[in-house]
């Protein structure tokens, strides 16, 4: 009877130590946070802010990119010819995009990261609204879309989205003032009526990934104090979920 008392305390033990071992195979991963938000929003001025403060990866919105393709300035072809350009710059931003957060996670697989925008938003937002606009065609938006999932594939890791969410009418007001040369001839009804509303109709209906909305008229250290709550609570589930259990022996 002894004997038989050991074997189940010791296979009980076991058992418990299998369960542990799973568990922590298992355990959750570090979320991948994405910036997002209207053409001047303020995404940008919090993702340099964040990075500032050097507490985990951040990479911006690849715009530098889209400026020097060997040369030629394909943003401001975008917006000088939509006619021309749409097609081919949704298929340069959906590269680099997916080139910029493959790298991120190589070289970063556990930890979180922030990126200012997703290739999501590229198909879902920037994509739709020039489709919207007869600028790209369905065929073009559907080889979009296998481009999308190609950079962009589904991971292990959460996915969380940190919306600035910003009215149109001071979108277009600091934009006017950063003056950036290509975003010369944005109107305020296309941040408006495309932009504005596309962002809202995806990320205010997210079902698949938690989405946090952020006050865009917030000034920038508030938004960034807002951000860092979001993003601390998120880095404290995580701690707290990878926290071994004891094990009890009975």
């Amino acid at each position: 009877m002894i004997f038989i008392m050991m074997n189940i305390a010791f296979l009980a033990i076991v058992a418990a130590l299998m369960v542990h071992y799973f568990m922590k195979q298992r355990r959750p991963m570090a979320p991948i946070i994405y910036l997002e938000g209207n053409i001047a929003a303020g995404k940008s001025t919090l993702a340099a802010n964040l990075k500032r403060l050097e507490l985990f990866p951040v990479l911006d919105e690849p715009v530098r990119d889209w400026q020097d393709v060997e040369g030629h300035n394909l943003l401001e072809l975008l917006y000088t010819d939509r006619a021309t350009w749409s097609y081919p710059f949704q298929v340069l931003a959906l590269a680099t995009l997916g080139r910029r957060q493959t790298s991120l996670l190589a070289n970063h697989p556990e930890g979180l990261t922030v990126l200012e925008r997703s290739p999501q938003c590229s198909l879902r937002v920037f994509a739709q609204a020039l489709a919207e606009m007869n600028a790209i065609g369905q065929e073009h938006m559907a080889i979009l879309r296998i481009l999308r999932d190609a950079v962009a594939p589904p991971t292990q890791r959460p996915i969380h989205y940190i919306y600035v969410r910003t009215p149109p009418a001071i979108a277009y007001q600091r934009l006017n003032r950063r003056g950036r040369t290509e975003e010369a001839g944005v109107t305020v009804e296309y941040l408006t009526t495309l932009l504005h509303d596309l962002t809202d109709a995806w990320l205010l209906r997210e079902e698949a990934n938690p989405v946090h909305v952020l006050d865009g008229t917030l000034t920038p250290e508030q938004l960034l104090a807002a951000a860092l709550d979001i993003i601390q609570d998120l880095r404290d589930d995580v701690t707290q979920a990878q926290e071994p259990q004891p094990i009890r022996e009975e």
